[in-house]
C-alpha cells in the first residue's frame, strides 16, 4: 500500500459531484472557487494568512493511484457514473490550474479571500476539503501566536505545543505557523530540519527525578551542554532550585519556571541568582501560558524595568488555539464557465466574481476595498498569482522571509486592532462595481424563486447582510 493518500484526505461527496460533472460532460468548464473566512473568532480582531506554502505542495503533486481508484470504482454510489472516469479521467489526473493568493503572514478580515483557484470544474471541486484543513489549521495557530508575541512586547516567545497537537502533524505545522507569525523558536526537531526554524529545549522534571539529587543533575547536565546549560529549577522548590543551579556560575545561561506563581517566584528567583552574580542568567516562564496571562506577567510590578521574566514558552494554549479552536473558513463558487456565480443561503451570502483586495495605507493602514478583480482602485494590491498550469511560478519561500514580512505587516496595523480585547472592526469597504453585480444576481435569481404568480403578496427580497428590500429598491439598485 502506498503512504501518499493525499488523494483520498477529502470529502467523499467532492468525488461523487466529480464523476457527476464527468459523467455529465461539463469537465471542460473553468471555474473559480474563493476560499475566506465569513467572520472573525471571539476575540480576533485580525487573522495572520498561513499553509499556502502547503497547499501548492499539494496541489502539484495530487495524483491518483491504481489502488484508490480501484477502490472507488467498486462503490455502489459510482454504479450509474461513466466508467471512464476511473478508466481514463482519473488515472491521468492532474491539477493543471491557476492560483491567486495574498502573500503569507499577511493580516486578513472577513469576506477577504485568503486565495481564489480558477480550473476545469473537477479540479477546482476536487480540492476544496484539502485547501480548507490546511489554511484553517495554519491559520488559527498563526494568529493565535501572533497575539502571544504582541503580548510578550518584545520578549522572544518558544512554541512548545507539539505534545499538545490534536496529532503530531498539526503540531508540526503549527510550529511552522507560530515562527512565521513572530514565535521565536520551537521545541519542534523535525519543524528545525525541514525548515530552519530556531529549536531550542531545557529538560524535564524527570530528569531531576531521575538523579533525586538535583545539583548533581545540574552539574551532569552542565558537563555534557557547557554552552546551553537552561536548568529546570521547580521540580521541589524553585528558589532552592536557583540557589542550586547558581553554583554551575556563568556555565548557567538560563533558568526555566514552570509551576506556581510565575510573577512572584520569577522575582524571587531574580534576587538568588543576582545574589549569586549571575544578573546575565535569564529567566525563562512556562505553564499553561496564554496571551492573557502572558500580559498580565509584563504588566506586573514584578516585571517593571529590566525584568524579571526574559523569556516565554507556551504549549497548549498555543497550538489548539483554546480560546477560538475552530475557524469558519469557506470555500465557495464565485464563478462558473466565465459567469459569476452566487449563494443566496440565508445567512451564508458570498459575494460573486473574482476578487482583489486592495488596502489603503496612510501612515498604517486605514481599510481594505474588497473588489472585483479587473477593477484598478487606489491602494496596495493583496492577491497575486502564485500557480499557473498547475505550477509554481516562483520557488518555495523562506519561512524567515515570511516572518519578516509577517511582523512588518503587523505593524501597519492600527494599534486597536492588535489589542487582545475585540474592539472596532477593521474596516473592509466593498467597492461599487462589486456591490452592483451582487445586487443584481440577488435580484435576477430571486425574481425566478420569488415569481409573484406562484407566491402572491411576496413584496420584499433578500439583500446582502440578512435585511429585507422592496422591489421597488432592487428595481433601483439594478439601474445604478
Amino acid at each position: 500500500m502506498t503512504t501518499n493518500n493525499d488523494c483520498l484526505l477529502t470529502d467523499h461527496y467532492q468525488l461523487t459531484m466529480s464523476a457527476a460533472y464527468y459523467t455529465k460532460k461539463l469537465t471542460d468548464k473553468n471555474a473559480t472557487f474563493s476560499l475566506f473566512v465569513r467572520k472573525l473568532p471571539e476575540n480576533r480582531n485580525f487573522l495572520v494568512a498561513a499553509g499556502l506554502e502547503q497547499a501548492l505542495d499539494y496541489l502539484e503533486n495530487l495524483h491518483f493511484e491504481k489502488e484508490h481508484i480501484d477502490w472507488l470504482s467498486k462503490r455502489p454510489e459510482f454504479a450509474h457514473a461513466d466508467k471512464t472516469f476511473f478508466t481514463e479521467y482519473l488515472p491521468n489526473f492532474k491539477f493543471s490550474g491557476a492560483v491567486r493568493a495574498v502573500s503569507e503572514g499577511t493580516p486578513i478580515f472577513p469576506n477577504e479571500p485568503i486565495l481564489e483557484v480558477t480550473a476545469p470544474i473537477i479540479e477546482a471541486q476536487l480540492v476544496e476539503s484539502m485547501l480548507l484543513s490546511t489554511f484553517a489549521g495554519q491559520t488559527m495557530v498563526a494568529s493565535k501566536a501572533a497575539r502571544i508575541v504582541h503580548a510578550a512586547q518584545k520578549r522572544p516567545v518558544t512554541d512548545f505545543g507539539l505534545r499538545r497537537a490534536h496529532e503530531p502533524h498539526a503540531g508540526l505545522y503549527g510550529a511552522r505557523a507560530a515562527y512565521l507569525a513572530g514565535c521565536a523558536a520551537t521545541s519542534n526537531d523535525l519543524a528545525g530540519f525541514l525548515w530552519g526554524i530556531p529549536v531550542t529545549g531545557t529538560m524535564a522534571h524527570s530528569y531531576i527525578q531521575t538523579y533525586g539529587d538535583e545539583k548533581k543533575a545540574f552539574a551532569d547536565y552542565a558537563e555534557v551542554y557547557p554552552d546551553f546549560m537552561v536548568a529546570l529549577i521547580d521540580t521541589y522548590n524553585p528558589i532552592a532550585g536557583a540557589i542550586n543551579a547558581s553554583e554551575l556560575g556563568e556555565l548557567l545561561k538560563a533558568v526555566r519556571i514552570d509551576s506556581g506563581d510565575l510573577a512572584k517566584n520569577a522575582r524571587n528567583v531574580r534576587r538568588a541568582l543576582d545574589k549569586h552574580g549571575l544578573k546575565d542568567t535569564k529567566i525563562v516562564a512556562s505553564s499553561d501560558l496564554n496571551e492573557y496571562k502572558i500580559e498580565e506577567l509584563v504588566a506586573s510590578k514584578y516585571s517593571q524595568n529590566r525584568g524579571p521574566i526574559d523569556l516565554f514558552g507556551v504549549g497548549t494554549e498555543l497550538m489548539v488555539s483554546k480560546d477560538a479552536p475552530s475557524l469558519g473558513i469557506v470555500y465557495k463558487l464565485v464563478e462558473f464557465d466565465n459567469k459569476p456565480r452566487i449563494k443566496l443561503s440565508e445567512g451564508k451570502v458570498t459575494y460573486p466574481g473574482r476578487k482583489q483586495i486592495y488596502r489603503i495605507y496612510d501612515g498604517q493602514n486605514s481599510h481594505d476595498i474588497l473588489a472585483l478583480e479587473d477593477e484598478v482602485l487606489e491602494g496596495t494590491p493583496l492577491l497575486h498569482d502564485v500557480m499557473t498550469d498547475g505550477k509554481r511560478i516562483d520557488t518555495q519561500k523562506s519561512v524567515h522571509k515570511i516572518r519578516d514580512y509577517c511582523l512588518k505587516q503587523q505593524e501597519k496595523l492600527p494599534s486597536h486592532i492588535l489589542c487582545l480585547k475585540k474592539t472596532e472592526p477593521y474596516k473592509v469597504r466593498v467597492s461599487p462595481q462589486l456591490e452592483k453585480l451582487t445586487n443584481k444576481l440577488s435580484l435576477d435569481y430571486h425574481v425566478s424563486v420569488f415569481n409573484p404568480t406562484r407566491f402572491r403578496g411576496i413584496t420584499h427580497y433578500p439583500c446582502i447582510g440578512g435585511r429585507w428590500r422592496t422591489r421597488t429598491h432592487w428595481d433601483s439598485l439594478y439601474e445604478r
